[in-house]
């Protein structure tokens, strides 16, 4: 247990709380653009730039032979503030996260650890940072030399690759969509990098994301299944971040 939290909190993601008002999504239907216009609808899609709480999702995470089901929730608070809470089956909260643009505060309540950094360093698997957590949600990031690339649809699809953070990020985008089918980020060409797929895409009053997402890392044998159930896109609160009591400190460099 205390592996697979670790891993999902720090190679990968996952947050909230509880929200005032809960909202069933919408089936997202296609529409029909130029291939001219395909990227940047696709940008205005992306969720980063809005603040909205997931109150609840659904995760299982397989290492190898172990299964784990989790629940996580997220909140995130424009321009920059992410708030991750983790809960056991049964509801216990096993570790949260706060990350902001130049602050990473974990709180690790397995081992009673208070982890202190910053996004993007190495100590972290995949340097994990808000980009890297909006494209596992979804989002398509690209860098600015990247944002005029013209998309080219072919079978309803486009691929666009762009480097971030000293990520190389490669999309399958649905041209009917607007949303990024696939992801795979690389960090290393030594490594696999991390493979995301996403499904069954909803519209949560203007908030469009996938209902389902696959994260796979085939050096680790690791496979992470979530299911987003409970959003609410119309959440404008404020993100508090409460530090455990006697905790030992530990500071990422």
């Amino acid at each position: 247990m205390q592996k697979i939290v670790l891993i999902i909190i720090t190679a990968f993601f996952f947050a909230g709380c509880s929200a005032l008002k809960k909202s069933a999504g919408n089936m997202v239907r296609d529409k029909y653009v130029s291939d001219a216009d395909i990227i940047n609808i696709v940008l205005a899609n992306n969720i980063s730039g809005k603040n909205f709480s997931i109150t609840k999702a659904s995760v299982t995470a397989k290492i190898d032979n172990v299964t784990t089901k989790l629940i996580a929730s997220i909140r995130h608070k424009t321009p920059d503030s992410v708030l991750v809470v983790i809960r056991s089956s049964i509801g216990t909260e096993v570790a949260r996260m706060l990350m902001t643009g130049d602050t990473l505060i974990i709180n690790d309540r397995l081992n009673k650890d208070l982890i202190i950094g910053k996004p993007g360093v190495r100590t972290l698997k995949y340097g994990i940072s808000p980009d890297i957590l909006f494209v596992i949600l979804g989002d398509v990031v690209l860098s600015p030399d990247d944002r005029d690339q013209k998309a080219t649809c072919i079978n309803g699809n486009t691929r666009q690759t762009s480097e971030v953070n000293g990520k190389v990020i490669d999309y399958r985008i649905d041209c009917r969509k607007q949303k990024a089918l696939e992801a795979n980020v690389e960090e290393s060409i030594f490594t696999e990098g991390i493979k995301i797929r996403f499904d069954k895409f909803e519209d949560w009053s203007g908030l469009v994301m996938p209902k389902k997402i696959e994260i796979r890392e085939p050096d680790s044998h690791i496979v992470i299944s979530i299911e987003i159930e409970k959003v609410d896109a119309m959440w404008n609160g404020n993100i508090d971040f409460m530090p455990g009591r006697n905790y030992q400190i530990k500071r990422l460099r």
